[in-house]
């Protein structure tokens, strides 16, 4: 069960049945893959855009290129597997494009499968690398929004991280340092800056450094999260919540001692309010950086929640604004973050 593209909700069934829904719950149509499938039952199905990538119990794979016309699955290169592999995803920069269609399979030995309609490749194989570049036995795989990078999570509880072309010289290894491995329910990209490991009790963000817990503020029994391009979008039961890493422009304003030109003019903007005498001064000391120094706070004031913030940090850029020539900056530029924050506060 999943959604696709166009946010109908697409469910394939073990016998090869896929019935589309709209967003209304209405149904749209029903088909089926094939009679193959009634004797090699569907095991498991991933949805990508109009894509369906799926599994059988037999361990064959097939893909259907889009579900809106005649479904017709395609077979992929059978590997041999000694068992169901853990997990699958589609290389995105394959369906995107004219080439051909490529999984990446988790080998249940250690390394990982490429596989197309024609041929199977491993790579990061234990027999063939060493330790430090090969990957081991992979339990979940998860692949960046912006689709440049994969994430192997492996049962030893390290993350592998690589770019969708396997480079070598982009090998990221994270030890996640937990005494007792508990497999986490889902692993997904916040953003395109780290990876997250959803548990019952916490999120454990994953980076170069390691693994940082996170506890849930409130106690729930269901947790969902949804990978978003510049985030991770968090639902319970109760509430819907986004992670983020803090943007440049927020750190650059507000960090203690900065001497960035955003917190430069803010601070200047603030004696000028006060009646300081040395307001002319300070903003005058950024006067080369003036049209940076807007920009920075007009783009803050559209990740601020708080509406007086938001205002503060767009009067900062409009008095800087009095200082430079209209041409340095675009003229549109507050009006319309104004005009955004509004339709979002209302």
């Amino acid at each position: 069960i999943d959604w696709d593209d166009e946010e109908r909700l697409i469910i394939v069934q073990r016998d090869g049945t896929v019935s589309l829904f709209e967003t209304n719950g209405t149904l749209r149509s029903t088909k089926s893959l094939g009679q193959t499938f009634l004797q090699d039952d569907i095991s498991e199905a991933k949805i990508y855009g109009k894509t369906i990538i799926f599994c059988t119990k037999m361990l064959h794979f097939y893909w259907v290129p889009n579900i809106d016309t005649k479904p017709v699955p395609y077979r992929f290169a059978h590997p041999v597997f000694s068992e169901p592999p853990c997990d699958f995803a589609l290389l995105p920069s394959d369906y995107a494009s004219n080439g051909p269609v490529e999984i990446i399979v988790p080998d249940p030995n250690g390394g990982i499968h490429v596989i197309n309609e024609n041929i199977s490749s491993r790579h990061f194989d234990q027999s063939q690398l060493e330790e430090e570049n090969s990957i081991g036995v992979v339990k979940k795989i998860a692949i960046s929004p912006n689709n440049q990078m994969i994430a192997f999570y492996e049962e030893t509880g390290d993350v592998v991280v690589t770019d969708t072309h396997f480079s070598p010289n982009l090998f990221i290894r994270s030890a996640t340092k937990k005494k007792k491995q508990v497999l986490p329910k889902q692993m997904v990209w916040c953003g395109e800056d780290c990876v997250t490991l959803v548990y019952q009790k916490f999120l454990g963000i994953v980076g170069p450094g390691g693994l940082l817990s996170l506890p849930f503020p409130h106690k729930t029994d269901a947790v969902f999260a949804s990978a978003e391009i510049d985030g991770l979008r968090i639902v319970t039961m109760g509430k819907c919540e986004f992670l983020q890493k803090v943007p440049e422009c927020i750190v650059s304003i507000y960090d203690i001692g900065s001497f960035s030109s955003g917190a430069l003019l803010k601070e200047a903007y603030e004696a000028f309010v006060e009646g300081k005498p040395n307001a002319d001064e300070n903003i005058r000391s950024i006067k080369e950086e003036l049209p940076e120094a807007i920009e920075q706070c007009v783009e803050a004031a559209g990740y601020q929640n708080d509406s007086e913030e938001q205002k503060l940090l767009l009067k900062t850029a409009s008095y800087g604004k009095t200082y430079i020539q209209a041409a340095q900056v675009d003229v549109n530029l507050i009006s319309e973050k104004c005009r955004q924050l509004r339709v979002i506060n209302s």
